[in-house]
């Protein structure tokens, strides 16, 4: 009678090992989640400002490099009309 008592009150390993790896499972999963979250949030923020601000700054610069107009320039365009 000792000796079933024994093998009753055994637990099995493998189910145990098995829940353990789900919960490292779900651990890891939700580490990820969250990861890929903050990457997705970084790369939209750096989209939105591309997208606000990026053809502003192409004009400025377009704006910047164009040469300026001479009072010369001025008198001929004025001679011209």
């Amino acid at each position: 009678m000792a000796e079933e008592k024994k093998h009753t009150t055994k637990k099995n390993s493998f189910k145990e090992l098995e829940r353990l790896q789900a919960e490292q499972y779900k651990k890891n999963t939700d580490a990820v989640g969250s990861r890929v979250k903050g990457s997705l949030g970084t790369i939209g923020l750096i989209s939105e400002i591309v997208e606000l601000y990026f053809s502003r700054i192409v004009d400025v610069f377009l704006k910047l490099s164009a040469a300026p107009e001479t009072p010369i320039n001025n008198v001929e365009k004025e001679e011209e009309e």
